[in-house]
């Protein structure tokens, strides 16, 4: 068992939940991986970027922020927050995926969570789909690549792996 969380923004009124897309969503998926990555795209401050910042990046930043747990009182703080605030999960998601496209392409294509078009995929099955997608794609490029080096006489030991 152990205790599930949900982010909220006091402030906004807005949440996050990353369960409904198959994350961990007990402390150690909150400290490390994808989900800090997202929080952080939602606390860092923007400037910087003048006036037009990526979608949601700063969005939280200065805001009153809680991990709240399904335990005792924060049942009902989760349910509350899910019933009066805002779900923002898959809108930061996309927004992550299109402010950081190396991180898209290294984590959340392989998981099958982002399709051709930047936007998030909520069904397990269609997800898998996705991944299958993504693997093609790669293994089509390394195979180009391969091609390309082999045409300009670069010997095969000599090219970089394939992932």
């Amino acid at each position: 068992m152990g205790i599930e969380y949900i982010i909220i923004n006091l402030d906004k009124k807005e949440f996050l939940d990353f369960d409904q897309l198959g994350f961990g969503t007990k402390i150690g998926a909150m400290t490390f991986g994808l989900i800090p990555s997202f929080m952080s795209w939602l606390l860092i401050n923007p400037e910087g970027y003048g006036s037009n910042p990526p979608d949601m990046l700063g969005r939280w930043a200065g805001d009153r922020i809680e991990i709240v747990g399904d335990e005792e009182m924060g049942y009902e703080r989760q349910d509350e927050a899910r019933k009066e605030f805002k779900d923002i999960t898959i809108a930061t998601i996309e927004a992550f995926a299109a402010g950081k496209p190396f991180e898209r392409i290294l984590e959340l294509q392989p998981m099958g969570l982002i399709d051709k078009d930047g936007k998030v995929v909520l069904d397990s099955q269609n997800r898998e789909a996705v991944k299958q997608y993504w693997k093609e794609i790669d293994e089509q490029e390394n195979k180009e690549m391969e091609d390309y080096l082999a045409k300009h006489g670069v010997p095969p030991d000599s090219h970089p792996p394939s992932q």
